[in-house]
């Protein structure tokens, strides 16, 4: 009985994209699509690279420690995978390894929500669910 409800909530949830353009024109959606979220992280990745070089200067010349590298790298990183699955939608792996990285800084996004009342990270969660979006039509959905 809790795997037939639980078969047909994720049965539901997975209606909740039922809104999406299957039938006219999913390739121009797709490729709209695409080029939005291309644009947006390159965007962003780029004034976070300069963001750190400005940053970093501003420390040093007060005297502060370096940050951790990790710190500048891992967003870094996640920003590549997810434009990496943009460009080559066609590679599944690329795909699942941005979906991993998308769920990981979604969690990230509330966990910052939740311990600095960020509340801007909203725009990072509607971006990152837009992507998934875009994940769940390339590679779940036969076009």
């Amino acid at each position: 009985m809790f795997v037939e409800r639980l078969l047909s909530g994720l049965s539901r949830a997975a209606s909740f994209f039922a809104f999406l353009p299957t039938s006219t024109y999913p390739q121009l959606f797709m490729t709209a699509l695409r080029w939005t979220l291309g644009i947006i992280i390159t965007v962003l990745a780029g004034g976070f690279v300069m963001l750190s070089v400005v940053a970093g200067g501003f420390r040093k010349s007060f005297g502060a420690s370096d940050t951790n590298p990790l710190v500048t790298m891992l967003p870094l990183l996640a920003a590549a995978v997810l434009l990496a699955g943009l460009i080559v939608p066609s590679h599944k792996p690329l795909l699942h390894a941005g979906a991993v990285a998308a769920v990981g800084l979604i969690s990230f996004c509330v966990w910052q929500m939740i311990a600095e009342s960020a509340t801007v990270t909203w725009l990072g969660i509607a971006y990152l669910i837009a992507w998934l979006v875009f994940y769940y039509r390339a590679a779940w959905q036969a076009t």
